[in-house]
């Protein structure tokens, strides 16, 4: 049986190989009869320790067919997300990318005792999903 410091060791392994920085964002609500009209906005202010891996690329069930996904993105235990989201990066290695990388997160999200992972979609801000 692995005890509650194994994990917490786990965990914090994990994190320290999280050596990128991303933050959620979220749909703002539609205007009028269209509702994909909303803006994205991001949480600049909080930012998150994640692990962008763009060379994998995994297969997931995204609710209405198979979907072959950009990147999986590694994220602390305990972090909001859904599939409704999106993940913005704006750092990769330590360094501030000059243009983020947008992914919309595709599936729920694959939780292991160390962190969670998301199956994402490299999308432009003119994307509705």
């Amino acid at each position: 049986m692995i005890s509650a410091a194994d994990i917490a060791n786990m965990k914090e392994c994990a994190e320290a190989s999280m050596l990128d920085i991303g933050v959620p964002g979220s749909k703002g609500a539609g205007s009028g009869k269209n509702p994909t009209s909303g803006d994205w906005a991001y949480d600049d202010d909080n930012p998150v320790s994640c692990g962008v891996n763009a060379n994998m690329s995994d297969e997931v069930f995204d609710g209405s067919q198979q979907t072959i996904t950009d990147a999986v993105i590694r994220i602390p235990v305990g972090t909001a997300v859904s599939s409704k989201n999106r993940w913005k990066v704006t750092h990769r290695l330590g360094t501030e990318l000059s243009t983020p990388e947008i992914y919309a997160i595709l599936g729920a999200p694959k939780l292991n005792v160390a962190e969670l992972k998301l199956s994402c979609r490299r999308v432009t801000n003119g994307s509705v999903r």
